[in-house]
């Protein structure tokens, strides 16, 4: 029906209408007529406004663009989606063509976007595939134009178009091959980017058909075609694997192309990505025929013959991807048509490889063989296929005692490959004997651990077959004494070999190696291996649903066995065995201890009680039994032990004599052991302990041991094992353990093994009393005046006993270990503090005796020690207290005052002197050292510090410990942005340093000169490790190369200038390569500069740019330095330079 017009309002156009041509009606009506109708009624059902607002955008840029801001609105009523999918045929007609005069008339990326959101909606409508409009038809071809050309400027919008096509091809619509070509481009350059995704690469595979109506060399297609082939996005995925398989059976002229792509390929994946690669070349040739499939035979024909003459010492990685490759050909065996393929293929070349004289090629043949066998070509007679494989068997041995270690030990593991696959079907010959040159040859092969290594690993690969596992029984236990081999890679692949076989019901692993080796291992080896053996014996000694008796006795076997070996176990059992299961051990072992005891003392009572006559005795073990069980709280036996094998009760007084005389316990040794595992899983299972979950438990095992632990004291004191029943107590509170509390600071006074003592004493909070002590030793230490009394005294023992040694060894102790520092820090700050403040009187000490002052070497010994510990309490309290660097630069400054002044004889002194100043800046450094290690220098800090170094330089045997302080400081700086610091003052340091090197070397023992020597090439290599992290720094690196060749030619200067010039001149004539002894010092600095290429250029081109300067001596000495350089090229450059110079 005609439109109608209004005066004051514009009229608006219903659906199906145009402008231009008025629909005619006739008194029936048409087809056409009722679906607009019926279109229109849909649309007046919607808000009116969001189909006029669609409509007349059409016309108007700006509200084209807001609509899709009022699709994405959830609170707007607009719906691309609603509104399209109500549209008849003629709106779809009118909609995309005033669509596609927008997009023509204005491309922006906001149009398109929006035209392609409206794309992808009415490509997924019945109604618009069935008849497709003609705007969204050319729409579509414009998107197909311009879809490359986007992909460079808007990638997310190339996408989006992308999409649209991909959908019209799915759609099967006119021209859809063509129109869907830039799309594959477009994918794959997607793909081969840094953003690629196994999205994209279905995407293509869902699309890969149309190129089948393409020719290959039309528009670079081939080229593009070719980046996918082999390449690593392709190969994860099944989509990728079947496009791969897709390229390469299409054309037979596309397939020396895509190999050639595979060789190149093949270097750059993992073993993974070459076996899938192997995978998709293997479908390939089944999907194809005739030319296709002959050139792919070929070309894999020509792969297999190469890949045995890679040179793996070259190309390794590409010999093993390439073995990786024709592995997966060799798995397929299960198909005979495979399996003669590749019999006919490997036949004209690999039985002669493997004899070739070239041990690479005999080693990458034999690799490739052992993964192929059996080679049988199944279209032969079984007589002639009979003979073939026992030619191969007759081969094997021979490669497993090949001269090169590398093709034995690829044929040892490819025969523990074939006796595992095929055990049943070789001959029980064949069985024996290469079964009998592991196991009694090759085992003990000295030639290359590698080779023990493989045999082992054979060994495991042939147990993975269960039809094995009888005859080996028999062979394993044969190989016990390599459980002890000298290489622990070989020792480790036992071990893993002992596992495989615990999992094995028909073989014990006890049987091939007993538990006194295993725990002897255990006791010796490292913590990677000694985890995988406390795996073998775990299930051993943790039975599943153990009860603690069973567990008990487990642990007393072990402890019996192998004390050290048991603590290594049960500390390492922690992270692998349940909580619960451990904490029940141990109260286990407290109780039965504790029952032990007991009977013990009612033993002891009973002798007493005999042999009781009329001399009062001042006290009987009875009365300390009572006093012992009155600090019990419990009168009750152990119920854990009841009716135990460890501990087993007996009514009769001889039974229990009997008892007590036989029991385990009897042995100190055994006792300390089981409470040396109470200790270690006590301290392991601290922190879980700690928390609400183990309350119960943590209570109950405090209680066990607050009951068990007095009486064990009273009877273990001063035993061996003491030292166990005071770490044991260190786990209870102080109140508990009082009496051992006061025989651990009895044993800190006068004992040398005083460990466990101190450390006990500090978990009982009394870290006051410990620091009190130490104040009172240093103090007497550090005094010169002795003390004079007047009338009888008694002399007490070790009263002249120096204490100053043993105080430094107890604060090195409290504060090298972690636990016990941060004690101390947290309870003890005060008495710290005031510990430090003594420790400073060194400084008054030392400066009284540097000058003349005749000081033996135990004291010079007992001063710098002070002064270290001095130094070490200064950078704890100081990084504790944020005041490190003031305290620091206070004892710098007190070191420049008073020691630097006798290191560099500006003062009148003795050696003593000296030697203490020197020793006493050696610890300065050290600690500057560890105050930039902690991260809390700041650049004048540094500065300071470069500022003392540079005073005391000359001090030769301070170079060390200079040059270690230059290497961590070059990282601070560098890290911390102080770039001066980096690029000037420290590297003038290293000049400084160097220089008095090359000048006093000569003069100096070979135990100052060697550390330096390490030094100087640790700090090369820290800057030359930093220049590659920040590339702008790369100049400061040449610069100090540079010095370093400097240095190198002054130092040929002077050893020449000793030597004489007319003698070194006629070494050099005399001599064939012209190669002279350049010293000692020289020796040094040019092994640091030819350590790599990069610094031997740095040198040969100083040379270069310095040589035409030179006179006299020093062109002797460039001469004899050039023959030093191992490039051949660059000396005979340098010799045509040197050669227009006057000698």
């Amino acid at each position: 029906m005609p439109r109608k017009k209004k005066s004051k309002k514009p009229a608006t156009k219903e659906p199906g209408i145009t402008d231009t041509e008025p629909m005619q009606v006739d008194e029936v009506g048409s087809t056409e007529q009722r679906n607009t109708e019926a279109s229109t009624e849909q649309i007046n059902m919607e808000p009116e406004s969001d189909y006029v607002v669609l409509m007349e955008s059409l016309t108007n840029r700006e509200k084209f663009i807001e609509l899709r801001k009022l699709h994405q609105s959830k609170k707007a009523t607009f719906d691309f989606g609603k509104i399209l999918s109500k549209l008849s045929e003629d709106d779809q007609m009118n909609l995309w063509a005033g669509v596609l005069r927008l997009v023509e008339s204005d491309g922006s990326t906001e149009i398109l976007s929006i035209a392609a959101i409206m794309c992808k909606i009415c490509l997924g409508l019945t109604t618009v595939v069935d008849s497709p409009p003609e705007g969204l038809r050319k729409l579509i071809e414009l998107y197909s134009r311009e879809l490359m050309r986007l992909h460079t400027t808007d990638n997310q919008l190339a996408n989006s178009l992308a999409r649209c096509l991909e959908l019209w091809y799915d759609s099967k619509l006119d021209d859809r091959d063509e129109v869907v070509q830039p799309v594959i481009c477009f994918l794959i350059s997607r793909i081969l980017g840094e953003k690629g995704t196994k999205a994209d690469v279905a995407r293509l595979w869902n699309i890969h058909k149309a190129l089948l109506t393409q020719r290959l060399d039309e528009e670079g297609r081939k080229e593009t075609l070719l980046r996918c082939v082999a390449h690593p996005a392709f190969l994860s995925s099944p989509e990728g694997i079947g496009f791969n398989r897709f390229l390469l059976s299409l054309s037979a002229q596309f397939v020396p192309d895509s190999m050639k792509r595979i060789r190149e390929s093949l270097p750059n994946l993992t073993n993974k990505q070459s076996y899938t690669l192997g995978e998709v070349y293997m479908k390939a040739m089944k999907d194809s025929g005739g030319s296709i499939f002959a050139e792919l035979k070929t070309n894999l024909q020509k792969l297999m013959d190469d890949g045995m003459k890679i040179h793996r010492l070259k190309h390794e990685k590409t010999a093993k991807n390439v073995a990786s490759f024709l592995k997966y050909f060799n798995d397929q065996k299960n198909d005979s048509g495979i399996q003669t393929m590749l019999a006919q293929l490997y036949c004209p070349f690999m039985w002669r490889y493997l004899e070739v004289p070239s041990l690479l090629v005999r080693t990458n043949a034999a690799e490739i063989f052992f993964t192929a066998y059996p080679v049988e070509d199944m279209s032969l007679d079984q007589r002639t296929r009979a003979s073939s494989l026992k030619k191969q068997h007759e081969l094997i041995p021979k490669l497993m005692f090949d001269k090169s270690e590398d093709v034995r030990i690829v044929s040892i593991l490819g025969v523990g490959r074939i006796l595992s696959y095929f055990w049943n079907m070789l001959p029980s010959n064949f069985v024996r004997e290469v079964i009998g040159s592991l196991v009694h040859k090759l085992r003990i092969d000295d030639s290359d651990y590698r080779v023990r290594v493989a045999v082992f690993q054979s060994l495991k690969m042939v147990l993975e077959n269960s039809d094995t596992h009888v005859y080996l029984k028999k062979v394993l236990p044969k190989i016990k004494m390599s459980f002890h081999d000298v290489n622990e890679s070989v020792r480790a692949s036992v071990i893993d070999l002992i596992l495989a076989v615990k999992n094995v019901r028909v073989i014990k692993f006890w049987e091939i190696v007993s538990l006194e080796h295993i725990l002897s291992r255990l006791t010796d080896e490292g913590d990677k291996l000694s985890r995988s053996l406390v795996l073998l014996l775990l299930p051993s000694f943790f039975p599943k649903d153990a009860e603690e008796e069973e567990l008990l006795q487990r642990a007393v076997n072990i402890v019996t066995e192998e004390r050290e070996a048991a603590r290594k176990f049960y500390k390492i059992s922690v992270t692998l065995e349940g909580k619960e299961t451990l904490i029940k051990l141990m109260i286990a072992i407290l109780d039965s201890v504790r029952s032990y005891l007991k009977k013990a003392f009612q033993r002891d009572t009973e002798e007493n009680k005999e042999n009781r006559g009329n001399k009062r005795k001042l006290y009987s073990t009875a009365s300390l039994n009572d006093s012992v069980e009155s600090t019990s709280n419990t009168s009750t036996n152990s119920t854990v032990l009841s009716g135990s094998t460890v501990l087993t009760e007996s009514n009769s007084q001889d039974g229990a004599m009997s008892s007590v005389n036989k029991h385990p316990y009897s042995d100190l040794n055994t006792v300390g052991g089981l409470l040396d595992i109470v200790c270690i899983v006590w301290d392991q299972l601290s922190i879980p302990l700690a928390q609400d979950e183990y309350k119960e438990y943590r209570a109950l095992l405090e209680k066990k041991a607050s009951n068990s632990i007095i009486i064990m004291f009273r009877h273990y004191r001063d035993t061996p094992i003491s030292d166990t029943v005071v770490l044991l107590a260190s786990f209870l509170s102080h109140s508990s353990v009082s009496v051992i509390s006061s025989y651990c600071l009895s044993q800190l006074k006068k004992s040398t093994q005083f460990e466990i003592h101190l450390d006990a004493l500090c978990y009982w909070r009394r870290g006051d009393e410990i620091l009190n002590l130490m104040k009172e030793w240093i103090l007497a230490g550090l005094s010169s005046e002795e003390v004079t009394t007047t009338g009888v005294r008694f002399r007490e023992p070790d009263a002249n006993k120096p204490k100053v040694g043993k105080c430094i060894r107890i604060i090195d102790h409290l504060l090298d270990h972690q636990k016990l520092r941060v004690i101390l820090l947290a309870k003890n700050e005060e008495q710290l503090v005031e510990l430090l403040r003594t420790f400073r009187r060194i400084l008054h000490t030392l400066q009284d005796n540097l000058g003349f002052s005749d000081l033996t070497v135990d004291r010079e010994t007992e001063l710098t020690e002070i002064f270290r510990c001095y130094l070490k309490l200064t950078v704890l309290m100081g990084l504790h207290r944020k005041d490190i660097i003031e305290e620091m630069e206070d004892v710098m400054s007190w070191a420049d005052h008073q020691l630097t002044p006798v290191i560099t004889r500006s003062v009148d002194t003795n050696h003593v002197s000296i030697s203490l100043a020197e020793k006493c800046t050696s610890c300065l450094l050290d600690h500057m050292q560890h105050v930039v290690m902690a991260g809390a220098a700041d650049e004048d800090f540094l500065k300071n510090c470069l500022y003392i170094i540079k005073r005391i330089t000359c001090c030769v045997s301070l170079s060390g410990m200079i040059l270690d302080f230059l290497c961590e400081s070059s990282l601070f700086a560098i890290t911390s942005g102080f770039q001066e610091l980096f690029q000037e003052h420290i590297p003038v340091q290293f000049v400084q340093v160097l220089r008095e090197y090359t000048e006093q070397a000569s003069k100096l023992d070979a135990s100052v000169v060697n550390p330096i020597k390490m030094k100087l090439r640790k700090f090369v290599r820290q800057y030359e490790k930093i220049s590659k992290e920040f590339p702008e720094e790369a100049e400061t690196l040449t610069d100090i190369l540079e010095t370093l060749s400097k240095a190198l030619l002054m130092s040929i200067s002077r050893e020449f200038e000793k030597r004489g010039q007319t003698v070194v001149q006629e070494e050099l004539e005399q001599t064939e390569d012209r190669k002279v002894p350049l010293g000692e010092v020289a020796e040094v600095l040019l092994g640091i500069l030819q350590e790599n290429t990069a610094r031997e250029k740095v040198l040969q081109d100083f040379i270069l740019s310095t040589c035409s300067e030179v006179t006299g001596i020093d062109v002797v000495s460039y001469s004899a330095l050039v023959a030093h350089l191992k490039s051949v090229e660059n000396r005979m450059a340098l010799n045509d330079a040197l050669s227009q110079l006057q000698i």
